[in-house]
This record gives structure tokens, C-alpha cells and sequence, in this order.
């Protein structure tokens, strides 16, 4: 689960041009709470990401993981 949104994290910030180690926020929706809970397990080194904040009603990418719909952006 993790794992699916890191990659996808790692295509946006492709596609948005971001250098290596340069951190922005990874904004999150989601009703689903395991997946809120799985979400402490995120790499934020490997990632780039200087914090995660849950945005509700967030316009963004949609992922849908393990049946599971998460919103995200940067």
C-alpha cells in the first residue's frame, strides 16, 4: 500500500520537474483508516516529502490502492 503511493509520489515529483532534495509537502485525502495508519510507515528521506498533511475535499491525483482511494498532490 505504502509502497504503491511512494512510487506514484516519485512520478509526480518527475512530472512536476522537482530536483533530487528538493522537499515539498505531500498533501492526502483519504477516508480509508488503515490506510491513514499505514501512513507512518511512509519514507519521507527516500522521498523527498517535508511533511504530509491530510487535506479533505482535496483536488489532486487520484490512486486507487488495494480497493483503497487516496487523493494526493504536492
Amino acid at each position: 500500500l505504502i509502497r504503491e503511493l511512494e512510487r506514484a509520489v516519485q512520478g509526480a515529483r518527475k512530472a512536476a520537474g522537482l530536483k533530487v532534495g528538493e522537499e515539498v509537502s505531500l498533501f492526502i485525502d483519504t477516508q480509508d483508516e488503515e490506510f491513514k495508519s499505514a501512513l507512518k510507515m511512509f519514507d519521507k528521506k527516500k522521498t523527498y516529502i517535508k511533511e504530509i498533511k491530510f487535506e479533505p475535499g482535496l483536488v489532486g491525483e487520484v490512486l486507487i490502492i488495494e480497493g483503497k482511494e487516496i487523493v494526493f498532490k504536492l
